[in-house]
């Protein structure tokens, strides 16, 4: 078995006209870091997503290499078709306000952080201590 690194064939077909000795049609994915290991297994066509930089990748057979498609760069943008989320990437609860972040079918470069919730003990006039979680 041929080592692939982080490269996982996630879809494999026949080619919409197949001769006879027709290779299949191959969807990977990996980190572009292991791009050196990417199966060279499948037939014009075949694409490549590196999913920790959102390049992607397409083979030609008869030189037997993978070529850059038009969106690749290593910008990490958003596939065609699909909005790029452009709202923040970091919110602290509060209990005051329900927050939503609209992430909803959006392309993320990024995950969100959720910092911790926010916490305060302070002595009060009758010698006890109050506690306020995530004061606005």
């Amino acid at each position: 078995m041929v080592d692939t690194g982080s490269w996982v064939l996630v879809s494999r077909r026949l080619p919409p006209y197949p001769r006879a000795g027709s290779k299949a049609v191959e969807s990977w994915c990996g980190l572009s870091a292991d791009l050196d290991m990417l199966p060279k297994t499948g037939c014009t066509g075949s694409t490549a997503y590196c999913i920790d930089t959102g390049d992607r990748y397409m083979f030609e057979e008869t030189t037997d290499t993978w070529y850059p498609m038009l969106s690749s760069g290593g910008s990490g943008s958003a596939p065609e078709g699909v909005a790029p989320y452009t709202g923040p990437y970091s919110v602290t609860p509060k209990a005051s306000v329900t927050q939503i972040l609209p992430t909803s079918s959006k392309y993320m470069k990024n995950n969100v952080a959720v910092a911790k919730i926010p916490y305060s003990e302070t002595s009060n006039a009758s010698e006890g201590t109050t506690v306020s979680i995530a004061a606005s």
